[in-house]
């Protein structure tokens, strides 16, 4: 059996087409239940008694008239004051070489959001929906896994190994950021977004989410850039859109959950990282913006730039397990062709061979030149000055920049 790499919080089996243990990470005991010691030649029902009766959907995974299957919830009830639920992925083995086909079933222990989304839910009728859009993005996402499970084939020794996950989770970062046709169909706003980072793997992070009549747009940027702040980035990035699917609208409580879902995040996983982050959402002329970030730069038609700190409206993500009353919202007006742009200290911090700061005085000078065009011109002006100014000069953080425009 092939050396299979995948994320450190994911365990996995392979399975015989007669759903016998072949294989297992070694974890997997964890996830399994300690009831039954896990081990090779046991049927898969022994641990999992929700998979009995599956053989005929799982074989239409082995010979490929399916994908892939997910089962998802599984509860494990070990302590009867807890619970444990483990989503269960099954995908058909890659590996050519084998003569017999087998199955790869993924375990994850999904226990921090369901538990999220039991409470969210609970003063709700809309758990249907809920489950229903989240399985949509389990399956985006799955999807965007089987494309990286092939790049996996591509190592050749553990000298390349590090280098191949970092590419792998870039691609990631990339397959998830706004996409421009997606962009175009907000018929509110003129906006357009763009994303460089430092390194093979950024820490910055925006998106924009539109959604019952609710234009929402996040940016924000991890301390240091790298694997570790990538993966807690695309952690941002699934909270924020959770969020918006179970519909919390309150941008205190928006921003209070979020807070507490990464900061349990980073800690279970031992590292020291945190991240500004300002939430903005858009709806019939008025900007609404919470959370601790860079300046806000607002520009009204005419070109005439406003500045607006964010200092007071919240703490960094991640730094403390409750930031409730340091979190707070200022609402902006805007008329036609009025807007914001939004950047992260990459630009600002950008630094020439003189050791000058490109700085955000030199930022509002080139938006208010070009606030006449449209977002894609500005943003490009704005991209073009500040590698102008860089010139040959290496670029040491990421760099991101969101340009929005209300339209006539």
């Amino acid at each position: 059996m092939w050396q299979l790499i995948v994320p450190n919080h994911i365990e996995y089996l392979i399975l015989d087409p007669d759903l016998i243990i072949q294989d297992y990470s070694v974890g997997a005991q964890r996830l399994t239940g300690d009831e039954i010691p896990l081990k090779t030649g046991e049927r898969l029902d022994q641990y999992f008694p929700e998979t009995f009766g599956l053989e005929d959907i799982l074989g239409s995974v082995i010979i490929g008239e399916l994908d892939s299957f997910d089962l998802k919830a599984i509860a494990r009830s070990p302590n009867p004051d807890t619970h444990l639920y483990i989503d269960l992925y099954f995908i058909p083995d890659p590996d050519p070489r084998e003569p017999q086909p087998h199955l790869i079933l993924f375990l994850e222990d999904v226990t921090s959001q369901m538990e999220l989304e039991q409470r969210l839910v609970q003063a709700t009728n809309e758990n249907a929906i809920v489950i229903h859009r989240l399985q949509e993005r389990t399956r985006e996402l799955a999807a965007a896994n089987q494309k990286i499970d092939r790049l996996n084939q591509q190592l050749q020794s553990e000298n390349i190994r590090l280098s191949a996950e970092l590419e792998i989770l870039r691609e990631m970062q990339q397959l998830i950021l706004p996409k421009p046709e997606d962009l175009a169909k907000i018929e509110e706003l003129d906006i357009t977004g763009y994303m460089q980072p430092a390194d093979e793997v950024g820490g910055d992070y925006y998106d924009v989410i539109s959604m019952d009549g609710v234009i929402t747009i996040g940016i924000g940027d991890v301390t240091g850039h790298g694997l570790e702040s990538g993966i807690l980035m695309l952690m941002t990035q699934t909270a924020v859109r959770t969020l918006k699917e179970i519909k919390e609208h309150d941008p205190i409580h928006f921003l209070d959950i979020l807070n507490r879902t990464i900061y349990k995040n980073v800690k279970n996983m031992g590292i020291d990282k945190n991240l500004t982050l300002s939430i903005l959402n858009y709806a019939e002329g008025q900007l609404t913006v919470s959370g601790q970030h860079e300046e806000i730069i607002v520009v009204r038609q005419g070109g005439t730039i406003e500045r607006i700190d964010t200092l007071d409206l919240g703490l960094p993500i991640g730094l403390d397990d409750n930031i409730s009353e340091f979190i707070s919202y200022t609402r902006i007006d805007l008329n036609p062709g009025d807007g914001v742009v939004l950047y992260t200290d990459g630009i600002t911090e950008a630094r020439n061979g003189r050791n000058q700061r490109y700085g955000i005085e030199q930022l509002c000078q080139i938006i208010s030149q070009n606030w006449q065009k449209t977002s894609e011109p500005i943003k490009k002006a704005i991209i073009e000055d500040l590698q102008q100014f860089i010139g040959t000069e290496k670029i040491l953080d990421d760099i991101t920049l969101v340009v929005l425009k209300q339209n006539y």
